[in-house]
């Protein structure tokens, strides 16, 4: 029924009629069950249910409320009610059958204009004002889709999107031309009463100048700090992360112990040690999406050596419509469904690459010989048919991969290291001892 809506709202010539009252009763819907008034019009003026009769079916087919055996009562009387008026079976038949088609999805027309409302606020939004619109989505915790869905709609988007910093954030996500500055509270282990101290301390003395300075006066829980910094909200204090998590480790307690040399207006204890080398861009997706959900850094698909020969991108789907191509894509979204006739499960999946979003149809047959591996981010190497309706291009799979990332992505496809997987001077003087090399490395297995 949606396809037939969407058709007729294309070319309304191709509207038709059951019975000669729907004209009238459907005029507005082009001879479609959009809304439940439909229903309950259909129901009384066709098949002479009472208004009270009418609603029962508009009840027992929406919502909470959704009872079969009350569709299964009310059905007699719908096909004795269009007999009793000279209406033929085969159209009584095929009355019942959309009611009960459209039953899966109804809404009242009040409903649904004021989900349109609100579609077009957010459309006006999101064009008119697209930095202040994400940040807010993202600081939602993402809608429909997830966060990471968000960003990277984003930044295709054309906006830049910072990390969380302890000398520029705020609580809360902002937007500002194209700009987004990422907020404090996203980071998942940083408590609120830290946010409100850091935020208090910054404003009245003004910002936190190095790693000590800072742990001197918010006070945090390593926890917090550790986050923090892996997240790079202490980017740009002139260290970089693994460096600075050293240097917590073997001063942590000597900062929050102070004063003497690592007093606030003492200069960093470990200024003149050899900094630890630099985390790839893996490690620094793999932890800004340990600690905030997401990456706003590079796009995954980016990091990982996909051989692009053969590969139809995204962006590329309309010159390739109906052939049957290979396409990449990260998944950020899974929905699975049970069909009506043969109750089977299938699945649509929203992916991306690097040069736009996509959607997979996944029918039962290729689900139930890819189901195991259908869950996650992929990625996935996905053959199938390039499909056009109504302007949208979509790919039905035939067969799905899952790409290996063990090796190619080898941070992505673990955890976080542990604190206790970790190699840490144990303190200040271990760290003056061996001031040279990385300590923020992977324990010798």
């Amino acid at each position: 029924m949606m396809q037939q809506y969407i058709e007729r709202v294309n070319d309304p010539s191709k509207a038709t009629y059951l019975h000669p009252k729907m004209k009238t009763l459907l005029a507005e819907t082009h001879g479609v069950m959009i809304y439940q008034e439909d229903v309950i019009k259909v129901a009384h003026h066709i098949a002479g249910l009472s208004l009270g009769r009418a609603d029962l079916l508009r009840r027992a087919m929406s919502g909470k409320g959704r009872s079969h055996e009350a569709m299964k009562k009310l059905r007699e009387e719908f096909r004795i009610g269009c007999h009793e008026r000279q209406i033929t079976p085969k159209i009584a038949d095929e009355l019942w059958r959309q009611i009960e088609s459209f039953a899966g999805y109804a809404f009242c027309k009040a409903h649904s204009a004021s989900f349109a409302v609100l579609s077009m606020q957010i459309a006006y939004l999101k064009t008119y004002h697209p930095a202040e619109f994400y940040a807010s989505v993202l600081a939602n915790g993402g809608g429909y889709y997830s966060q990471a869905a968000y960003v990277t709609d984003a930044k295709r988007n054309g906006l830049d999107i910072l990390l969380p910093h302890i000398n520029r954030s705020e609580r809360e996500h902002s937007g500002k031309a194209t700009l987004i500055q990422l907020g404090l509270r996203g980071i998942g282990t940083l408590r609120s009463d830290t946010i409100d101290h850091l935020l208090k301390n910054r404003d009245e003395m003004g910002p936190f100048r190095h790693l000590g300075d800072f742990v001197m006066r918010v006070r945090p829980t390593r926890d917090e700090a550790e986050a923090l910094i892996a997240c790079g909200a202490l980017d740009g204090l002139g260290k970089n992360r693994p460096t600075l998590l050293r240097n917590l480790r073997a001063g942590f307690d000597a900062y929050l112990n102070g004063p003497g040399p690592l007093a606030v207006d003492a200069d960093d204890l470990f200024s003149h040690l050899k900094a630890s080398e630099d985390w790839s861009e893996q490690q620094k997706y793999m932890t800004e999406r340990k600690f905030l959900g997401f990456s706003p850094g590079t796009h995954p698909l980016a990091l990982l050596d996909i051989p692009s020969d053969g590969l139809t991108p995204a962006g590329e789907m309309s010159s390739s419509c109906g052939r049957r191509v290979k396409m990449v894509g990260w998944a950020y979204s899974h929905k699975r469904i049970v069909t009506r006739k043969t109750r089977q499960t299938m699945e649509f999946i929203a992916m991306e690459d690097l040069s736009g979003r996509f959607e997979v149809t996944v029918f039962p047959r290729v689900y139930k010989r890819h189901a195991p591996i259908l869950r996650g981010n992929g990625p996935y190497i996905v053959h199938g048919l390039i499909e056009e309706h109504h302007g949208v291009f979509t790919l039905t799979a035939d067969w799905i991969e899952l790409i290996e990332t063990e090796s190619a992505f080898n941070p992505i496809a673990r955890e976080v290291p542990k604190r206790e997987e970790l190699s840490y001077p144990r303190d200040a003087g271990e760290a003056l001892q061996h001031g040279s090399g990385s300590h923020f490395t992977k324990r010798a297995s």
